[in-house]
């Protein structure tokens, strides 16, 4: 969305460096399809889909990974 095409391994490098417990969102991090994508030691895809969740979130379990599908209303 930035228009910076190498700026998502920034991203990546970034998110790999965070805990779980950082204050900044990283949860709220998804890839160009939608799907949750955290790559990091400290947290898990579940991590982010409990958080996401809590916002609001509607998340959707497909072969291919999960989804945000939208937000409740």
């Amino acid at each position: 969305m930035i228009g910076r095409p190498r700026t998502a391994r920034v991203v990546g490098w970034t998110l790999s460096r965070l805990s779980a417990n950082d204050s900044i969102p990283w949860w709220r991090v998804v890839n160009r399809e939608g799907m949750l994508s955290i790559r990091n030691t400290h947290v898990s895809p579940h991590d982010q889909r409990i958080r996401l969740e809590a916002e609001g979130l509607i998340i959707e379990d497909r072969p291919e990974g999960l989804f945000i599908v939208m937000k409740k209303s």
